[in-house]
C-alpha cells in the first residue's frame, strides 16, 4: 500500500506543544527586560592562511550544551552570530566548528573571559593564535614535515610549547622562545604514517596557559584540521601491445605525448629529425592524424612535445636541443600556431656548449599551480656524462615560467638521461622518468619532495635505449606509451590490486527537518568496498526515498546509476545500481542523489565514518533554497546476485 507523503515543498518539522489549560485567572505579567546581547565574529582561513568562501559555522557551548548555527554571506570567510548574556557566560567554553569551500573542517575552543561578557562580544581572531598548518595529505610509510604558523597580534610573549597531535596522540613538541607584537613564526613536525584513513591533527598552543596573563586570556589553544593518509599505489605494469596498435616502427628516438582534447585522444610524437606526428585512438587502433599535427613544422633536432590545456586554451611546448618551442591550437584555423609566450622565461642553455642535449618537458597543474618539469638526453660531452643536471623545475606566474627547485627536491641531481612524465593515481603525485639505459625510474611525491618509488615502475622492465614515457588514461584504464631510440614505441597497461575489505558504506540515521531535493557531494573510503544497492533512510511516517543516485570517479568515470521505480516497488527504499562498483580506498567518488518525500538529513557540511567519510558539497531542495550541510541519510552496500 502507498504511505501517504505530505505535500511537496514544505520542511518537515516535528514540534510538539504541551498546553495547561486551568480555570484560575491570570495575573497580568509584567514585561521582563531583555538580557544584554552577546555577539559573535570570526572568520574562517583554509590551512594556508586564504580565505574561504560559503562558509558553515556551529557553535556549542559546552558548558550548557546549547548550539547554532552562525550567519555568514555564500561570498564571504566572516561570520556573525548574536545571542544574549544567558546564554554564555565567563569561564564559559565556546567550540567553533568550521567549514567552507575548499576548506577542511575545523575545530577551535575559546574560553569566555569576564571582559569579553562586559564588552557584549566575543571576535574569535584572537591575539596569539595558530593561522595554518600543512600539509593535509600525506602517504602511509613516508617521511613528511609538517609546518605550524603561529601569529601573534597581542603584546609580546615569551616562551610557551607547541604540540602537535593526531587523532589526539601527541606526536611531538616545539617551544617558541618569544614571539613579539604582529610576528609570525613557523614550526616544522616530522610525521611518518603507518596506516591509511582520515584522521584529526590537532595545532596545541601553549597548553600550560602561560600566555594567558599576558594577553588578556586571548590565546587561540587549538587548531584542528581533518588530514588524509593515502595508501600508496598497489599494482604492476603489464606489456599490453593492443594500446600501441597502429603506431609505426620507424620515428626514430620517439617522444610521445597523449592527450584527450574535444572527446577524442590524440598522440603527438617528436622525432630525432627535428618533426611531429599525429595520431588519433579509434577504440582499438592509433590512426595517422596530420591535422592535429598542422602548423608545427620542423624545430630543427630531437623534438619532444608535452601538450596541456590551461585557461581553455591548449598549448604545446616542444622541447628541443638548446631550448623549447611553443605553440597554441588555434581552433578557427584548425592548426597550431607559434606561441612565445608559453614558453617565456624557459632557459634556452642549461648545458655548455660543448653538450649538446635535448628539453624533455612534461606539464602538469597541481594545486592550482601549472609547473614544468623538463628532463634532458645529453649526446655529447667533455665532462662526462656526471656532469648532465637530470631535471630543471619550473611554475607558471600568469606570464611566464620562473625557476623552481622546490618541485624537483629529491630528484637526482645528477645522472645521464631523464625524461620525466607525471601523473596523479588515487590522490598521490607520481613522477615516472625514462633512462638513457631504456629503464624506468619511478618517485612519489611526499607533499615537500620527490621520494624514490620503485614500486610504481613494477614491471615496466627495460626496453632497450632512451625510454621516453608518457602516462595517460582511457576509459579509465592507466596506460604508458614509451619512445626509444632506435623507433617504435612500448605499451604498458598498470593492473591495480584490489582487494575488497567491506560491502558497505554507511552514514547512519539523520534527523528533522528534511525536504526533497537534490544533493551534490563526495565520498572517500578508507577501505575497498564493494557496492550494488543503495538504501534511504526515511522519516518516520513519511515515504521518503531517492528517485535517483549516481556515483562516480572523475578520474577513472567508473560509473553507477540507480533509479527509483514507484511506490508500488514493495521495497521501494531500496535502490539496485546498473553495475557493480568498487569503492576503492582514499579515491574521491561524487555522488549526485535525487529525493522524494521526505528522508532522514544529516545536518552537517561533513561527517567521518567508519568506512570513510562523506561532504555536502551543496543540496537545492525542491522550493530552489541552498544548503551545504544537508547530508542525505543513505547505506550503500552489495546484495549477491540470487541463486
Amino acid at each position: 500500500m502507498n504511505k501517504k507523503k505530505p505535500s511537496v515543498g514544505t520542511v518537515l518539522v516535528v514540534i510538539v506543544i504541551v498546553g495547561i489549560m486551568t480555570g484560575m485567572a491570570m495575573a497580568p505579567s509584567i514585561a521582563a527586560q531583555p538580557s544584554p546581547p552577546f555577539v559573535i565574529t570570526g572568520e574562517v582561513l583554509k590551512p594556508d592562511g586564504s580565505q574561504c568562501t560559503g562558509v558553515w559555522v556551529h557553535i556549542t557551548n559546552k558548558n550548557t550544551g546549547e548550539s547554532w548555527d552562525a550567519k555568514n554571506a555564500s561570498t564571504s570567510s566572516y561570520y556573525l552570530l548574536v545571542l544574549s548574556e544567558d546564554n554564555v557566560g565567563a569561564g564559559d567554553t565556546l567550540r567553533i566548528e568550521t567549514s567552507g569551500s575548499g576548506c577542511p573542517a575545523q575545530t577551535t575552543d575559546y574560553h569566555v573571559t569576564q571582559d569579553e561578557i562586559g564588552d557584549g562580544a566575543l571576535r574569535t581572531y584572537g591575539y596569539l593564535k595558530p593561522v595554518s598548518v600543512q600539509p593535509t595529505t600525506f602517504i602511509t610509510n613516508t617521511e613528511s614535515t609538517i609546518r605550524a604558523t603561529l601569529r601573534n597580534d597581542g603584546p609580546s610573549v615569551g616562551s610557551f610549547n607547541v604540540v602537535l597531535k593526531i587523532d589526539g596522540t601527541p606526536i611531538g613538541t616545539k617551544t617558541v622562545e618569544s614571539l613579539n607584537t604582529s610576528e609570525e613564526t613557523n614550526l616544522s613536525f616530522v610525521y611518518t604514517p603507518t596506516s591509511p584513513g582520515t584522521f584529526s591533527m590537532g595545532v596545541t598552543v601553549d597548553p600550560e596557559k602561560v600566555t594567558d596573563e599576558l594577553n588578556d586570556n586571548r590565546t587561540i589553544h587549538q587548531l584542528t584540521v581533518q588530514v588524509k593518509v593515502m595508501g600508496m599505489a598497489s599494482g604492476n605494469w603489464t606489456t599490453d601491445s593492443a594500446i600501441i596498435a597502429g603506431l609505426p616502427e620507424g620515428i626514430v628516438k620517439s617522444a610521445p605525448t597523449v592527450f584527450k582534447k574535444d572527446e577524442t585522444v590524440y598522440l603527438i610524437s617528436g622525432a630525432a629529425d627535428g618533426k611531429f606526428y599525429g595520431y588519433k585512438w579509434t577504440g582499438s587502433e592509433w590512426q595517422r592524424d596530420d591535422a592535429i599535427v598542422s602548423g608545427l613544422g620542423d624545430v630543427g633536432n630531437q623534438s619532444s612535445p608535452a601538450v596541456f590545456c590551461m585557461n581553455g586554451t591548449w598549448y604545446l611546448i616542444a622541447g628541443r636541443m638548446h631550448g623549447f618551442d611553443g605553440f597554441r591550437w588555434v581552433g578557427s584555423s584548425s592548426k597550431w600556431e607559434p606561441e612565445n609566450a608559453i614558453v617565456s622565461g624557459l632557459a634556452y642553455d642549461y648545458m655548455p656548449e660543448s653538450t649538446n642535449f635535448l628539453n624533455k618537458p612534461t606539464v602538469f597543474e597541481k594545486d592550482g599551480v601549472w609547473y614544468l618539469i623538463s628532463g634532458n638526453m645529453p649526446e655529447f660531452t667533455t665532462g662526462g656524462w656526471a656532469n648532465q643536471i637530470t631535471f630543471f623545475g619550473h611554475k607558471w606566474n600568469g606570464s611566464a615560467w620562473e625557476d623552481d627547485s622546490g618541485i624537483v627536491s629529491g630528484l637526482p641531481a645528477r645522472c645521464y638521461y631523464s625524461a620525466p612524465s607525471v601523473f596523479n593515481e588515487k590522490g598521490v603525485w607520481y613522477l615516472i622518468s625514462g633512462t638513457g639505459s631504456g629503464e624506468f625510474m619511478g618517485y612519489r611525491w611526499t607533499g615537500s619532495k620527490w621520494q624514490q618509488d620503485d614500486a610504481i615502475v613494477s614491471g615496466l622492465g627495460d626496453i632497450g635505449n632512451h625510454s621516453t614515457p608518457t602516462v595517460f588514461r582511457i576509459d579509465g584504464t592507466l596506460y604508458l606509451i614509451s619512445g626509444e631510440a632506435s623507433g617504435g614505441f612500448h605499451g604498458f597497461r598498470y593492473v591495480p590490486s584490489v582487494q575488497v575489505q567491506a560491502e558497505s558504506f554507511d552514514t547512519g540515521s539523520g534527523t528533522y527537518p528534511s525536504i526533497s531535493g537534490t544533493h551534490y557531494g563526495t565520498i572517500i573510503p578508507n577501505r575497498n568496498i564493494r557496492v550494488n544497492r543503495i538504501y534511504t533512510y526515511p522519516c518516520a511516517g513519511t515515504g521518503g526515498h531517492i528517485e535517483y543516485a549516481k556515483i562516480w570517479n572523475e578520474t577513472t568515470k567508473e560509473c553507477a546509476v540507480a533509479k527509483w521505480n514507484g511506490y508500488h516497488v514493495a521495497d521501494y527504499h531500496n535502490l539496485t545500481f546498473n553495475t557493480t562498483l568498487t569503492l576503492e580506498e582514499d579515491v574521491i567518488y561524487n555522488y549526485i542523489i535525487e529525493t522524494g518525500s521526505y528522508p532522514q538529513i544529516i545536518h552537517a557540511p561533513y561527517k567521518q565514518l567508519n568506512e570513510g567519510n562523506i561532504t555536502c558539497t551543496r543540496f537545492e531542495d525542491a522550493n530552489g533554497k541552498e544548503y551545504n550541510n544537508w547530508i542525505p541519510a543513505f547505506r550503500l552496500w552489495y546484495a549477491p546476485a540470487a541463486a
